[in-house]
């Protein structure tokens, strides 16, 4: 047998990985977490024999907060989409367009807000995995 039929016979019998299993599931638990603290949910993971561990909606509003200064101080709000943000909610009109131009492109299709509630909850999935596996043991 030639090296490359060797090869050709360990791509053909390759096994995935068996973290795969494990990856999408916090894929989903990362994803879920973050559209949760999107909607003004705290996240709270309590585990035995630990203190939990707390991101608050707020700390999410304030990441929001810092992304968006960080661009006016960038000068990324070329068209003072902040004032006319400003104005066109004082004034009851529609303000989705200056809020999308704001907060800048998304990393992801779910858009700037969630990318940013990811990179909260992302650091925790491990923690939020376990604690999922300690409750089911119960």
């Amino acid at each position: 047998m030639n090296s490359f039929a060797r090869a050709q016979a360990r791509w053909d019998n390759m096994q995935p990985d068996e973290d795969s299993g494990h990856e999408e599931a916090a894929r989903v638990w990362i994803e879920n977490t973050a559209e949760n603290l999107m909607r003004g949910c705290d996240l709270v993971i309590r585990r035995r024999l630990s203190a939990p561990i707390v991101v608050e909606y707020s700390g999410y509003l304030a990441a929001v907060q810092l992304h968006l200064n960080q661009r006016q101080i960038d000068g990324e709000d070329t068209e003072d989409f902040f004032a006319q943000l400003v104005i066109a909610a004082v004034g009851g009109g529609p303000v989705k367009t200056f809020g999308e131009a704001l907060l800048g492109e998304g990393e992801t299709s779910m858009g700037k807000l969630f990318d940013i509630a990811v990179a909260l909850v992302e650091p925790h999935a491990e923690a939020g995995l376990q604690a999922e596996a300690e409750d089911a043991d119960l």
